[in-house]
């Protein structure tokens, strides 16, 4: 289930669908322990328009790190 807002504490990593070949993003919420949505690319305009789409109340509470 993918949620309609970005968790107040995000996690995102990145994963390989297949070594080598094709990565996704893997986003989590913080204190919730559990996954929230699976990109599918690692690419930052693809994490933009996901956290456009799902606001959330943590942005602006502390830097966010991109690759």
């Amino acid at each position: 289930m993918v949620a309609d807002r970005a968790p107040r504490v995000p996690g995102v990593d990145e994963f390989a669908f297949r070594r080598g070949c094709t990565y996704g993003t893997v986003l989590v919420d913080g204190e919730a322990g559990r996954v929230v949505d699976v990109l599918p690319d690692r690419t930052s305009a693809t994490f933009a328009a996901w956290l456009t789409e799902h606001p959330g109340e943590g942005r602006g509470a502390g830097p966010l790190v991109m690759p």
